[in-house]
């Protein structure tokens, strides 16, 4: 239905449209300023919640590149030791307390190889390397099953054109032969129980205790031992002897001693401890410079390996061949490490001890190889 104005109907004018009065302008302003900073808070929200997509979907591809360089990247093979220790079932009835002992056996060279868990760094001028057991290590070490080994001393082999028919050079042996008897040198550590259900800890217990203790001490029976009973018969007792000449250098009293054994074999190496090998590093000449650069390793003395031993004692040296036609070790079976939970009072104070062991015998078939000398203090 349609209306009509009453006053239109009755000839009068039209109804005015209500006036709605404007609104004052710092009320404009505020609305404005309010419209503003929600389209602000809006982008902003929107950027954070950009930023949190980024870095999260950064973080997943991150921790997919680290497990993708994880399996690229090599990993420190297990040692010889470590693989034993784990695969042994004595050890594992030890652990379990299923037995009271067990015994482990590591190969001839374990001793002083890097199988035998990490080898300790000596940084400086000698370089990088074990602590000790450089001389067992560049030794030759051949195995036996005896108690005693019998060896002859000859003289240097010479050889010489032969003729048809003729006879070759022969060499008889210079001295009666020589038996050995083959000694054993051990040491043994009581510890926690614990060490037996921590594999890596227990690898560690056993390597430090044949490095720190066993090493050390064959070292010095290969180098001293006098031979008496249980000692070895070492190089010193029978290499040719060098005392100190008044006024002499070290390094003149190695090249000394190099010529001396040149005549029966070329010398490739010289040992020494460290302390002694420290001096020698730091002889100067008449003008006050070292004789060898403090910024350099030294490997190497007149073309000599140099062997840093503690088995050498302070202010002495030993200088020879490795060849095996000089010296070898004769070693019995392989390095021996026994663990018993049954020793002493263990089992009541919860102990276990561990005990390495190794058999050998040093042959020396030409003592004029080698030089045993002391140094001018």
């Amino acid at each position: 239905m349609t209306t009509y104005d009453t006053k239109v109907l009755r000839g009068g004018s039209p109804a005015e449209p209500p006036v709605i009065p404007p609104i004052p302008s710092t009320a404009s302003r505020a609305l404005a300023s309010l419209a503003a900073s929600v389209d602000e808070a809006v982008s902003v929200a929107k950027a954070v919640a950009s930023a949190r997509a980024t870095t999260n979907r950064l973080a997943q591809d991150l921790d997919e590149i680290t497990e993708m360089l994880a399996t690229l990247r090599p990993r420190p093979p297990r040692s010889e030791l470590r693989a034993l220790l784990e695969a042994d079932a004595g050890l594992a009835a030890l652990r379990a307390g299923k037995a009271a002992s067990c015994v482990l056996s590591l190969d001839t060279k374990a001793l002083t190889s890097a199988n035998l868990g990490q080898p300790k760094e000596h940084m400086g001028v000698f370089g990088a390397g074990t602590s000790a057991g450089r001389l067992y290590s560049a030794l030759t070490v051949i195995p036996t099953d005896a108690g005693a080994v019998e060896l002859a001393r000859v003289a240097t082999p010479t050889a010489a054109p032969v003729a048809e028919g003729a006879p070759a050079p022969d060499t008889d042996p210079s001295a009666a032969p020589v038996l050995l008897p083959l000694r054993t040198i051990g040491v043994m550590v009581t510890t926690s129980k614990q060490v037996l259900e921590d594999i890596p800890l227990l690898e560690q217990s056993i390597a430090a205790l044949l490095r720190d203790a066993l090493i050390p001490a064959v070292e010095a029976e290969l180098v001293a031992g006098d031979g008496t009973a249980p000692h070895l018969v070492g190089f010193a007792s029978q290499a040719t002897s060098q005392p100190a000449n008044g006024g002499e250098t070290k390094l003149d009293a190695i090249g000394r001693a190099a010529g001396t054994c040149a005549s029966i074999a070329a010398p490739d190496f010289i040992a020494m401890n460290f302390a002694t090998a420290w001096a020698l590093m730091q002889e100067k000449d008449l003008h006050g410079a070292y004789y060898f650069d403090p910024s350099a390793q030294a490997g190497r003395i007149w073309g000599l390996r140099l062997i840093t031993t503690p088995g050498v004692p302070a202010n002495k040296f030993l200088l020879g061949t490795l060849s095996p036609a000089a010296s070898v070790i004769r070693q019995k079976g392989s390095l021996s490490v026994e663990m018993s939970v049954e020793h002493a009072d263990n089992f009541q104070k919860g102990l276990v001890s561990i005990r390495g062991e190794v058999r050998l015998a040093l042959c020396v078939m030409r003592p004029g190889a080698f030089v045993y000398g002391t140094f001018n203090a």
